[in-house]
């Protein structure tokens, strides 16, 4: 299981969408910060996406270059939100933090 030990609960139905990315409230799509880990780089990683289950495995498959050389990735944090600007907002501010500390304590607050 590819989130075993993550602190992710939510419906597995909810990842099975493809298609276009909706900036509106579309009643059948999310989407989510989150944030993983690698024990074997000791460095996180922040994003967003729609579909979290595939990026996970996009990430643990070699298939994003910026994480690919530290496999396995574990998710720490994942946030939903209804729009896609309220998600990238999220990434950025964490992105734009640039501390550990502040990383890790957002991880442990949330």
């Amino acid at each position: 299981n590819i989130l075993s030990g993550s602190l992710l609960t939510l419906s597995a139905s909810r990842f099975n969408r493809e298609g276009p990315r909706f900036e509106s409230g579309h009643p059948d799509m999310s989407f989510y910060t989150y944030i993983l880990f690698s024990q074997t780089a000791n460095k996180y990683y922040i994003g967003s996406t729609s579909n979290i289950v595939r990026r996970l495995n996009e990430h643990n498959s070699k298939q994003s270059a910026s994480t690919k050389a530290g496999v396995p990735w574990k998710l720490m944090f994942t946030k939903e939100f209804v729009l896609k600007s309220d998600a990238i907002k999220l990434e950025y501010k964490l992105k734009k933090m640039k501390s550990r500390k502040y990383l890790e304590w957002f991880i442990t607050n949330a």
